[in-house]
């Protein structure tokens, strides 16, 4: 055995360096992914169109 190492017992090792499980609900999560970024674009659009309308008011001031 090599110095520094420990040796682990299989109860141990699976403790220590379990797998991650793979996601067995991986179309509700796909959905859910979707959903989110769709409420995001509607977030940025309606955004978007505040700074616009703000940015031609403050253009009207100016011309005025």
């Amino acid at each position: 055995m090599a110095r520094g190492r420990e040796r682990l017992d299989p109860e141990e090792y699976e403790y220590r360096f379990q797998a991650k499980a793979p996601a067995t609900d991986l179309p509700e999560t796909t959905m859910m992914t979707i959903e989110i970024l769709h409420l995001t674009e509607q977030i940025q659009r309606w955004l978007n169109q505040q700074v616009a309308r703000h940015l031609a008011a403050q253009a009207e001031k100016l011309a005025r």
